[in-house]
């Protein structure tokens, strides 16, 4: 499994030898447990649980990461979602050896 994070988005592509995966909450389970190891703090959650309006199926992840401004250290609250939920199967696409995109995006 190759995981890379940009500043914008998160890219998951699945590698010769790596299982099937189910469904979209185990994508973002990965990416989750690739976050933390690399500094990030993140959960996983379902999204109308944080009172937005999507289908009662669909995860994200929201954490913080740790930047610096000002020559100090603080914390940016981040979320990973894939914005296409409605309208694709990330867990088919992912299968079938493509490239798989969430969103990264920093909360205020």
């Amino acid at each position: 499994m190759n995981i890379e994070i940009y500043e914008n988005f998160v890219n998951i592509t699945r590698e010769e030898g790596d299982k099937p995966i189910k469904n979209e909450s185990q994508l973002l389970y990965h990416i989750k447990k690739y976050m933390n190891e690399n500094g990030y703090k993140m959960v996983k959650k379902l999204m109308y649980k944080d009172k937005h309006m999507v289908p009662f199926t669909q995860h994200y992840l929201k954490g913080i990461v740790s930047s610096t401004t000002k020559m100090r250290p603080c914390w940016q609250k981040i979320c990973v979602y894939d914005n296409n939920y409605v309208i694709r199967n990330s867990a088919k696409d992912y299968n079938t050896y493509q490239t798989v995109t969430f969103i990264l995006k920093g909360l205020q």
